[in-house]
């Protein structure tokens, strides 16, 4: 088969724009890693921080433990994803407040008055209920740790302008929020 004077410089032509292709996907690669080590290191550290704080017993961080009733699932109606926001009651001690012993538990005239401690004397209700069993969100500590720049960190500053450039600006921001039960001895 004959070659035209055309045709003499295609395969170098094709290879150039395969290499670059090629070093784009790299370049894709090299950065998913470095986020996926520098999101489990902010995990970790998050993690560490939140263990210290339930070992001293106080709220480290930050994060003030609440009740959580249930979970918003924020705009993308995904569990367990970054939008997620846990739904709280404003008024923790309403909650707890249903096995106060001293509370009537019997409204109306017609009807007997009978409450939780009257239940406990006759030894038909557990002493134990009390408001230490709804302590705010299980007496957890929490703690919040923030890594604002990932891959420079990583001494890759260069790769972050070039991500920045393709996806339209913005800061990449790893940052993880860990609550940890409180240890009782």
């Amino acid at each position: 088969m004959k070659r035209g004077k055309r045709e003499k410089g295609q395969a170098i032509a094709e290879f150039t724009v395969s290499l670059i292709a090629i070093l784009f996907v790299f370049l894709g690669v090299l950065a998913i890693s470095v986020l996926s080590m520098e999101n489990v290191s902010c995990l970790i550290a998050a993690r560490g921080e939140a263990d210290v704080a339930s070992a001293l017993g106080t709220s480290v961080g930050g994060v003030s433990p609440e009740p959580i009733l249930e979970w918003d699932y924020g705009a993308d109606r995904i569990p367990f994803t970054a939008d997620d926001k846990a739904v709280t009651s404003a008024d923790s001690e309403n909650f707890s407040g249903e096995f106060d012993t001293s509370k009537d538990l019997a409204e109306g005239a017609d009807v007997n008055s009978v409450t939780l401690a009257d239940l406990a004397k006759a030894g038909l209700v557990d002493r134990q209920a009390t408001e230490a069993s709804f302590l705010s969100a299980a007496n957890l500590n929490g703690y919040s740790h923030e890594e604002p720049d990932p891959l420079s960190k990583r001494g890759l500053p260069e790769l972050e302008k070039l991500l920045r450039r393709m996806v339209g600006g913005g800061k990449f921001v790893l940052k993880d929020t860990v609550f940890i039960p409180v240890k009782v001895d």
